[in-house]
């Protein structure tokens, strides 16, 4: 339901990594963060899980911080079902091709 809503949105969304795509879109503490959450996931599933379409919107938490509201998520499993867009192995090996570790990891 997100894609109906998403073109309405007031703010600018913010993009981590796509579907199919890993690169450092941003290299400042929220970027590297994001970067390191993708290959946290990763290594805890024993290299089985890749996040990927990282995406968000600042928004206003809870306890009144500024932060990032993260929305449709999405993996590539092992399994590859974990979704229409789950590229399975393709997917992952696509993430440790792309990702290189930085300060973070």
């Amino acid at each position: 339901i997100w894609w109906l809503i998403e073109p309405r949105q007031s703010t600018e969304v913010i993009k981590y990594s796509g579907t199919m795509s890993h690169p450092t879109y941003r290299p400042d503490l929220l970027g590297r963060t994001m970067e390191t959450f993708a290959h946290f996931i990763y290594l805890e599933s024993n290299k089985h899980v890749v996040m990927a379409d990282l995406q968000g919107i600042p928004s206003l938490l809870g306890n009144g911080d500024d932060g990032i509201i993260l929305f449709d998520p999405m993996t590539h499993t092992v399994e590859s079902n974990s979704g229409v867009s789950d590229h399975g192995n393709a997917g992952i090996n696509k993430f440790t091709a792309d990702h290189h570790c930085r300060t973070l990891c």
